[in-house]
């Protein structure tokens, strides 16, 4: 087995988790097994489309910052261009398939392995408190 299919292999182990510990926490959340799962679907979806989100969004935040500042004039135009595209950033951190494309090519870095991983123990969290406090609730 190469590198790059070995690294896409374990980008699909760990995105597998977190999308799995997502639909769990979605799963507790809801008394219907249906809403759960399309809840989960409409996230996972989301977590697809994030890019182009991302994209359209950080855009939107640079024109919009661009027309507020034809007002005031505090920033140069680096400035604008740079707040759109560290926002697309900020939106794109969050998602999970971004994080592990340099995997697929065979480059193996421990940090989308830690965010993944803190994903999959936050949402594993989650449910323990969700379930936790249906079970004390209903005491």
């Amino acid at each position: 087995v190469d590198m790059q299919t070995l690294g896409t292999y374990i980008a699909f182990i760990f995105t597998g988790l977190a999308y799995i510990a997502l639909g769990v926490f979605c799963s507790a959340m809801t008394e219907s097994q249906m809403t759960a799962a399309i809840v989960s679907a409409v996230i996972f979806i989301g977590f697809q489309l994030l890019n182009a989100i991302a994209s359209i969004a950080g855009n939107l935040l640079y024109s919009l910052v661009n027309r507020i500042d034809e007002l005031f004039h505090w920033l140069s135009p680096q400035q604008q261009q740079a707040i759109g595209q560290g926002f697309t950033k900020a939106i794109l951190w969050i998602n999970p398939s971004t994080r592990l494309e340099n995997f697929s090519r065979g480059i193996f870095e421990l940090a989308p392995l830690v965010f993944l991983l803190s994903y999959v123990v936050f949402f594993l969290y989650l449910t323990t408190q969700v379930i936790e406090k249906r079970r004390w609730s209903q005491s």
